[in-house]
């Protein structure tokens, strides 16, 4: 059944007659707390509907134009590539290009699994290295791949790193990055700073200086 509003509905009736006052309001007895009380509703629409007062929208425009701006997320943009069964992933400022595939010049004595020989990159003969054999990854014995040659300066010095799928470049949040577990074996976790995910494959970044040193003894 419609209720009229009590005379005193618009004065906060429930705060002096109702559950929140002496409790001495008729229509408790039936309605039992005050929130189903046509009163109670009433009173709360109109302190929603109220006008909001003078300069209230003009305060509030220039508290918010007074935010400060959110930080950038910190990231790293990383050109990512495949080496036999395992991802990695290198700063893309190291990254040159990618050759064609082209015949590697033994060196004799000096040749082997990690230091293939060296690849003529625009007139000049770069070392070039075979990232699977050098960090001992599984499997990759005998392997048919190997045809990208990934061109990369590791501490001002260039090489050519045989890999079998490129990637490209993956911008990568510094927040999504961590460290290298133990489970890693332990050749590559040597030459790798962290670890994240991309598309559910996990990917290890190298570490420059780490890696320079591992194809520098590979050549010596």
């Amino acid at each position: 059944m419609n209720r009229a509003l009590p005379p005193s509905a618009g004065e906060r009736c429930w705060a002096r007659i109702g559950v929140d006052g002496d409790r001495s309001c008729p229509e408790l007895a039936e309605l039992v707390h005050c929130r189903n009380c046509p009163a109670h509703s009433e009173g709360g629409r109109a302190l929603l509907d109220r006008p909001a007062p003078a300069g209230y929208a003009d305060e509030w425009a220039a508290r918010l134009a007074d935010l400060p701006e959110p930080e950038p997320t910190a990231a790293r943009t990383l050109l990512v590539f495949r080496v036999a069964s395992e991802w990695f992933g290198l700063p893309a400022a190291l990254a040159g290009e990618v050759l064609e595939p082209r015949p590697v010049r033994r060196v004799p004595h000096r040749s082997g699994p990690a230091f293939r020989g060296l690849v003529n990159a625009g007139g000049t003969l770069l070392p070039c290295c075979d990232p699977a054999a050098l960090l001992e990854i599984p499997g990759a014995v005998g392997r048919a791949g190997g045809t990208r040659l990934l061109v990369v300066t590791l501490l001002g010095s260039p090489w050519v790193l045989l890999a079998d799928e490129i990637a490209g470049l993956q911008t990568v949040p510094e927040s999504s990055v961590r460290p290298t577990p133990s489970t890693v074996a332990l050749a590559s976790r040597s030459v790798t700073s962290g670890l994240f995910d991309r598309d559910g494959l996990h990917v290890s970044l190298l570490d420059e200086h780490r890696l320079a040193a591992r194809l520098t003894e590979a050549v010596g």
